[in-house]
């Protein structure tokens, strides 16, 4: 075996590592939903379509906007080891702000990013 299939093969086998530790945060994640009571069309449409909804004061409940679920991509592509399944906007006089609720490789977890203008 030469040096270059061994560097393939490294790729490859560190590809399928992370394939399968987002595999398995998709499933912990859609676990954690299932504990919270989630609705079952969120839940399946998060599972089949990786479809996020967004949780604003008074329980209103909608689909993530373009703009959210590219700030969702690009925290997820940043830290490379969260899935994030669920969003809550709330909103003071001045600013608004967007709690990502995500799973990582060891727990479930909850962070704060303030945004202005979603």
């Amino acid at each position: 075996m030469n040096i270059t299939n061994n560097e393939e093969f490294k790729q490859r086998r560190k590809e399928s590592i992370m394939e399968f530790k987002k595999k398995r945060m998709k499933a912990m994640a859609i676990k954690q939903m299932q504990i919270a009571h989630f609705k079952k069309e969120i839940i399946k449409d998060f599972e089949q379509n990786n479809i996020i909804f967004v949780t604003r004061l008074g329980n209103d409940l909608t689909k993530a906007t373009v703009k959210q679920a590219n700030l969702v991509k690009a925290l997820e592509e940043e830290k490379g080891n969260i899935k994030i399944y669920h969003l809550e906007q709330r909103k003071t006089e001045n600013k608004e702000f967007l709690y990502y609720f995500y799973i990582n490789d060891k727990l479930q977890k909850r962070i704060l990013i303030e945004q202005i203008n979603l």
